[in-house]
C-alpha cells in the first residue's frame, strides 16, 4: 500500500515537472503560414433589396452578396436583414 502511494506521488511531481515540451503562441497571428489555399479572387459584390430565395443549386459567381445592412451584434433581424431564403426540399424530386 504505501508503495502504491509512493508510486501516484512520484508520477505525479514527474508529470507536473515536465510542463510541454513548446510553448503554445499568445498571439494566432504570429503563426507561420503552413500551407497554401487556392483562394479564389472576387468577383466583386451585390447589394440586395430583399432577401433572395434559392431553390434548387445556386452558383453565386465568386461575389459577396449582403443588404447593406449594418452588424447588429447578437441581436437578428429575422428576414428584414437576411441575405438568402432556402426553399426547403420534401423530397418531391421536383427540385434535385
Amino acid at each position: 500500500m504505501k508503495a502504491s502511494v509512493a508510486a501516484a506521488i512520484v508520477a505525479f511531481a514527474v508529470a507536473v515537472s515536465a510542463g510541454p515540451s513548446k510553448p503554445s503562441p499568445m498571439n494566432f497571428f504570429n503563426l507561420n503560414k503552413r500551407a497554401s489555399l487556392p483562394i479564389p479572387a472576387s468577383k466583386g459584390s451585390q447589394t440586395l433589396k430583399e432577401a433572395m430565395e434559392i431553390t434548387g443549386t445556386f452558383d453565386g459567381g465568386l461575389k459577396t452578396y449582403g443588404r447593406g445592412v449594418s452588424c447588429t451584434g447578437q441581436a437578428e433581424g429575422g428576414d428584414s436583414d437576411a441575405v438568402f431564403i432556402l426553399k426547403v426540399c420534401h423530397g418531391c424530386r421536383k427540385c434535385m
